[in-house]
């Protein structure tokens, strides 16, 4: 009888053995699961920012696209405007009618 005490509590101690390894399995993939979902909480807010900067950057993109095209409508009429203002100065300058 001593005999099979001592098998069934090598036994038991297999068995405790086998149940502290799968606890300690559990609780790795609890905390990895946190830490997953952590993650993807990380990962929306990060997505979530992306997507507004990306808004914004498009708001930003036809701001600077009208400022273009009337910076090239400006260049068409660059060197008309640029006689007009040399034309007023030498006219309204306070040079005497010689220099004129």
């Amino acid at each position: 009888t001593k005999v099979q005490l001592q098998i069934r509590q090598d036994e038991l101690h297999s068995a405790e053995a086998i149940v502290e390894k799968l606890k300690q399995q559990h609780t790795e993939a609890v905390d990895k699961g946190k830490s997953l979902e952590s993650e993807i909480k990380q990962t929306k807010i990060r997505l979530d920012r992306a997507g507004k900067l990306v808004g914004l950057l498009e708001d930003e993109r036809v701001h600077w696209k009208t400022v273009v095209e009337g910076l090239a409508s400006s260049k068409a009429s660059l060197v008309g405007n640029m006689m007009l203002a040399a034309g007023t100065v030498a006219y309204l300058a306070p040079f005497p009618a010689d220099y004129r």
